[in-house]
C-alpha cells in the first residue's frame, strides 16, 4: 500500500488538444502553476514543458488547442480545469539541443471570446439578468454561474463594449438586496463563475482550519495538511485609506440640470469590521469627507439605489484593504478562490506552553488569490499552494 506525505500531488490529466490530435503532457511538464481570483473573470495556467522528440512542434500549433488537467492531494478532492492555449514562450534548448523546453500559458476559454465579440445593446432587466446575458450569449460561457440577486431593473445601454468590460460597468451599477456593501466582483474558480459580493462570501462558514506551529525542533509535517508551512502579513491597517475612501463621512451631492437645483446629504457609513472608534470617529470624522457627485436622472426611467448605495459600498471596500494576510500551505483543491477559511496563528510572545492567538491575523479570512505550484518531481513538498488572503475586521479570533 503507498504512503503519501504532505505537498504530494497525483495528476490523473495534463492533456493538450486539438482537431490535428492530442498530446499528453502528464509525463512531459517540469512545473505546472494554476491561478485563481476574485478579482479577475478568469483562472489561468502556466506550464514548463520538456520537449524530448519535438512532439509540440509535430502537434502543428495553431491557436485553437485546449488545455485540460485534473490533479489533487492524496485523498482529497480532483477538480478539472479547462484552459484554451494562449501563447507558448521562452523555447530553449536542452540536453545538448536534443530537447526543448517551453512555457505554455492557458486562460479561461471566456477571455478568447471577450476579444471577439462585443456587447452593443439595450437592457431594461435587473443586473444579475444583464451578467448572465452576457456570460452565456457573448462570452459563449458553458460553466455555470451563480448570481447574488441585486435590486431592481435598470434601464442601460452598452455601446460596443468587450463583455468583460460591459460586465464591469453594470458591475459598478449592482445595488444588492442582501449586502448593503454591494462590492460586487465576478470571477471563476474550479467549480463554476460567480457573481457575488465579497461581503457574501465572507459571511461563508470557513471550508478549512489551518494552524502555525513555530516553535524549536518543530516540523512543518507535524500537522499533515492543516499546517500553515510559512505565513507573512503585509498589512494590518491603514488609517488614511478608510479616510480616503470615506470610512468616516461623506458627502452625497446631486444636481438637476432641469431645476438647477444642487443637494448634498451628509452619510455616516456603517464602521464595517470594527475599525473606527469613537476617538477616531471624532479627531478626524467632524466635517464631511470624500463628495460622491451623482446626477440625477430626468430621463423616464426605473429607479435606482446607486446614491444610497455609494457611501456604504466606499466605507467597505476601505475596509478591506486594511488586514491582509499571505501564506503556503499544502496543496488541496478544496480551497478556492473565494472560499474563507480559519488560521489560527500564536502570538509572538515569550511564554512557556502555548501562546494565544494572534487577533489581528487569527479567525476567518477570504482567499482572493490563490496560486496551485507544482513544482518538480524531487522537491519535497511538491505540490504547495500560495494563499492570499482578507478579512476586513480588526480582530477576529476573540
Amino acid at each position: 500500500m503507498s504512503s503519501y506525505s504532505p505537498g504530494d500531488v497525483l495528476i490523473y490529466d495534463l492533456t493538450l488538444s486539438s482537431p490535428r490530435g492530442s498530446l499528453d503532457l502528464s509525463r512531459m511538464f517540469a512545473t505546472m502553476k494554476v491561478y485563481e481570483s476574485i478579482f479577475v473573470p478568469n483562472a489561468i495556467i502556466e506550464i514548463q514543458v520538456f520537449d524530448v522528440n519535438d512532439a509540440l512542434g509535430n502537434l502543428n500549433i495553431c491557436g485553437d488547442e485546449t488545455i485540460t488537467t485534473t490533479f489533487g492531494a492524496p485523498g482529497g478532492v480532483f477538480p478539472t480545469y479547462t484552459f484554451a492555449l494562449d501563447t507558448i514562450q521562452n523555447q530553449t534548448a536542452a540536453g545538448s539541443t536534443k530537447s526543448k523546453i517551453y512555457f505554455l500559458h492557458g486562460v479561461g476559454v471566456e477571455t478568447m471570446y471577450a476579444k471577439t465579440n462585443f456587447v452593443q445593446k439595450s437592457y431594461n432587466t435587473t443586473i444579475e439578468s444583464i451578467v448572465k446575458d452576457i456570460h452565456f450569449n457573448y462570452l459563449k460561457s458553458t460553466k455555470t454561474i451563480i448570481t447574488e440577486p441585486t435590486q431592481g431593473s435598470q434601464n442601460i445601454m452598452i455601446p460596443n463594449y468587450d463583455p468583460f468590460k460591459a460586465i464591469d460597468m453594470v458591475r459598478r451599477r449592482a445595488v444588492s438586496t442582501l449586502n448593503s456593501s454591494s462590492t460586487y466582483v465576478y470571477f471563476e474558480n474550479w467549480k463554476g463563475m460567480y457573481f457575488h459580493t465579497i461581503e457574501l462570501m465572507l459571511n461563508q462558514a470557513p471550508v478549512k482550519y489551518f494552524v502555525h506551529q513555530d516553535s524549536v525542533g518543530n516540523s512543518i509535517y507535524n500537522n499533515t495538511q492543516n499546517n500553515i508551512i510559512s505565513y507573512e502579513v503585509p498589512q494590518i491597517a491603514s488609517s488614511t485609506d478608510r479616510i480616503t475612501l470615506g470610512g468616516l463621512k461623506q458627502r452625497v451631492s446631486t444636481y438637476n440640470i432641469r431645476t438647477r437645483q444642487y443637494v448634498y446629504t451628509d452619510v455616516t457609513p456603517p464602521a464595517f469590521g470594527g475599525y473606527n472608534s469613537s476617538a477616531f470617529t471624532q479627531k478626524y470624522g467632524s466635517n464631511y469627507g470624500r463628495v460622491s457627485f451623482i446626477p440625477v436622472d430626468t430621463a423616464a426611467r426605473p429607479f435606482t439605489s446607486i446614491n444610497t448605495m455609494t457611501p456604504n459600498q466606499l466605507a467597505y471596500v476601505g475596509n478591506l484593504m486594511q488586514n491582509q494576510v499571505k501564506a503556503r500551505v499544502f496543496g488541496d483543491p478544496s480551497v478556492k478562490a473565494g472560499d474563507v477559511v480559519n488560521l489560527a496563528i500564536p502570538e509572538m510572545m515569550n511564554v512557556t506552553g502555548n501562546a494565544p492567538l494572534d487577533p489581528q491575523i487569527s479567525g476567518n479570512f477570504l482567499v482572493t488569490r490563490l496560486c496551485r505550484n507544482i513544482g518538480m518531481s524531487q522537491e519535497k513538498p511538491r505540490y504547495t499552494e500560495s494563499l492570499e488572503m482578507i478579512n476586513g475586521a480588526l480582530a477576529t479570533s476573540t
